[in-house]
């Protein structure tokens, strides 16, 4: 799924559920809400959410922009994220 954002970001989401998108193409979203649910698909062991942010809609070819999360969590490769209770574990 690929969502645009305001100045020429899109942001990639990926590894979710068969049949689980509740928007619609077109349709308006924000932060919140729930989309969709993840699952377990393509080459891993565990369920998980691939999320990228990027200038362009088309994932191959966009290049890559730093994600701005809220509460400046900068999180990398590896690290887990616990929205419920606001902390990022770091296991590197």
């Amino acid at each position: 799924m690929i969502i645009e954002h305001l100045s020429n970001e899109y942001s990639m989401v990926a590894h979710l559920k068969c049949h689980s998108i509740i928007v619609k193409e077109g349709e308006r979203v924000s932060r919140g809400p729930v989309i969709g649910l993840y699952w377990n698909s393509g080459n891993s062991t565990e369920t998980h959410l691939h999320f990228q942010v990027m200038n362009s809609p088309n994932y191959l070819n966009g290049k890559s922009i730093c994600i701005r999360f809220k509460d400046n969590l900068e999180p990398i490769q590896g690290d887990l994220i616990y929205p419920s209770k606001r902390i990022l574990l770091n296991h590197s």
